[in-house]
């Protein structure tokens, strides 16, 4: 699914940008902003580069901007246009499926082997110990080590009750 990450500019809101996606054309959808009836005059494109997974590399992206977010919730932020336009260009080019992955904020996860691996870091990162964690989860010292190989008999509930006490987020992408 491609789409655009744009940056768009307003004469009368100096100081602040707006970074969205469209799946459709960028003056189409700036088209349906300037229609509202709260917009003083007109947004204007200041780039817009094609990726795939817009939806996905927006909220990235506004992620790593949120310092710069200039109301919580709203695609506003405070940074010159060209400012912008570097930030979103280097995340888009350091991107892997549309997304930057960083090891302890997102990866992409394909197997038993790596989920433990991910799990073990996480463990070690919060200076946890196995025998500290498998009394948190309930279960025993050799349980979480199997996990932590990448064992693929693993029980899947023990893993979630882990993924929980480690505070590791799971999320699923369906295609």
């Amino acid at each position: 699914m491609d789409g655009w990450i744009y940056i768009l500019v307003h004469p009368r809101i100096p100081g602040l940008v707006k970074i969205g996606y469209t799946q459709t054309s960028i003056s189409q959808r700036i088209v349906e902003i300037n229609a509202a009836t709260g917009v003083p005059g007109s947004f204007e494109k200041y780039c817009a580069f094609k990726v795939h997974d817009p939806i996905r590399l927006e909220s990235y992206i506004h992620k790593k901007l949120e310092e710069h977010r200039y109301q919580k919730n709203k695609e506003f932020f405070e940074l010159g246009p060209e400012v912008a336009r570097k930030y979103v260009l280097a995340m888009i080019n350091g991107a892997e499926f549309g997304i930057e992955f960083d090891e302890f904020t997102m990866v992409s996860c394909r197997s038993m082997k790596q989920l433990g691996s991910i799990i073990r870091r996480h463990r070690k990162k919060q200076k946890v110990t196995q025998r500290d964690l498998a009394m948190v989860v309930g279960c025993g010292l050799r349980v979480i080590g199997e996990i932590e190989n990448g064992k693929n008999t693993a029980q899947i509930g023990k893993v979630f009750e882990i993924l929980k006490a480690l505070r590791i987020k799971m999320v699923l992408d369906s295609p």
